[in-house]
């Protein structure tokens, strides 16, 4: 959710700021996607492993639990403590969400090709497509959500 919702205000950003994407939507994508999984690495991938790492380091000494971990690091470390390791992690991901940033609006646009949509016009196609638990697509509506719910479809 971090890496979509920063994504997306990125994206929103760019765009308010004037600057035309379509003459490189590719290059805006990775940028963008680059962008979002760094912010998602800093916010919640480099703390959470940092704590993940510790208690598989613990595993065998019977120490609490996740939040006892967490009051342990910040008491003796202090918040800096949860960032170890964060350049490597932040780098990581970074690099993978914006290549997947990148394919996913390529197949996106495809989609939206083949469906007969215009994703400039309407919007992003995984705002409008939802692959429902038989694997098929289908387009995303209040009815359509309520059918693919209730099994009607």
């Amino acid at each position: 959710a971090v890496r979509f919702c920063m994504f997306d205000a990125l994206r929103r950003a760019v765009d308010g700021a004037g600057i035309d994407r379509s003459a490189n939507p590719a290059a805006w994508s990775l940028t963008l996607g680059f962008g979002a999984g760094m912010a998602e690495a800093l916010f919640w991938t480099a703390p959470t492993e940092r704590l993940k790492i510790l208690r598989q380091a613990k595993a065998g000494e019977g120490v609490g639990g996740a939040v006892g971990e967490l009051s342990v690091i910040l008491r003796e470390q202090g918040v800096r403590g949860l960032y170890v390791g964060a350049g490597a992690t932040a780098a990581r991901q970074a690099s993978s969400v914006a290549v997947r940033f990148s394919v996913l609006d390529r197949l996106s646009a495809a989609l939206c090709g083949l469906l007969g949509h215009d994703a400039a016009r309407d919007g992003r196609a995984w705002d409008e497509l939802s692959v429902t638990g038989d694997g098929f697509f289908r387009p995303l509506s209040p009815r359509t959500f309520q059918f693919t719910i209730t099994g009607e479809i």
